[in-house]
């Protein structure tokens, strides 16, 4: 996230994460990232990279908004750190063209919107019509979680299975076989079908048709 010293909107979003990860008694770290702009750009990549190289495998990541977490996604790919099997990644928004800008569909916490603006409506109209209102803030809760590819985390420990499955989510749609899978990872069809079978409980090419239909669902 930015530093939030100058963005309210951030600074709130920050103390709930940090409230949330104390009540269930997780550690968590927030990676205050630098400003973005097309002079910094690629330094500001660095550092996070810098950053993302650091964490343990399995850890989740929330973003400050969907545009930040758009940079973790670029900065994995960069570092060929597969998502959603080593970290995963949520935004915050819902931003309707982010989801297409990512080669990983990102997961994301949709706002009340809607809502939102139905309050601002209502205030207006109580303003025009020269009603007295106390000075008063309303929060409008978020919608709900949109799950997509970048959190669909499976309990994967055996390194071969994860670059498998790395391989299947993102080339599925292409028509690949089992053996392009199998050159991709380096062993044998009979070892890394039994990996599949301990981990995943399914077969290389059971996971290949069902990466194909989850692209085209």
């Amino acid at each position: 996230m930015p530093d939030s010293s100058r963005k309210h909107w951030a600074a709130e979003r920050e103390y709930a994460f940090r409230q949330l990860v104390a009540e269930e008694k997780y550690r968590g770290v927030v990676y205050q990232g630098l400003e973005t702009a097309p002079e910094n750009w690629q330094h500001a990549q660095n550092r996070l990279a810098d950053w993302l190289q650091t964490l343990p495998p399995q850890t989740g990541i929330i973003a400050v908004t969907d545009a930040r977490a758009r940079h973790v996604l670029q900065a994995c790919e960069h570092l060929h750190i597969p998502v959603p099997e080593k970290l995963c990644v949520i935004g915050i928004d819902n931003e309707e063209l982010t989801r297409y800008l990512s080669r990983v569909a990102l997961s994301s916490v949709a706002q009340g919107a809607r809502q939102m603006g139905y309050q601002a409506a209502k205030l207006l109209h109580r303003l025009l019509a020269r009603e007295e209102m106390p000075l008063q803030r309303i929060l409008v809760p978020p919608v709900r979680v949109i799950a997509r590819r970048s959190t669909d985390y499976r309990s994967l420990t055996d390194p071969a299975v994860i670059q498998a499955m790395h391989f299947i989510r993102n080339h599925a749609c292409k028509g690949i076989k089992v053996e392009q899978v199998l050159d991709a990872v380096g062993i044998s069809r009979s070892n890394l079908e039994k990996r599949f079978k301990e981990e995943v409980g399914e077969t290389i090419h059971a996971l290949i048709h069902a990466g194909k239909a989850g692209k085209s669902a």
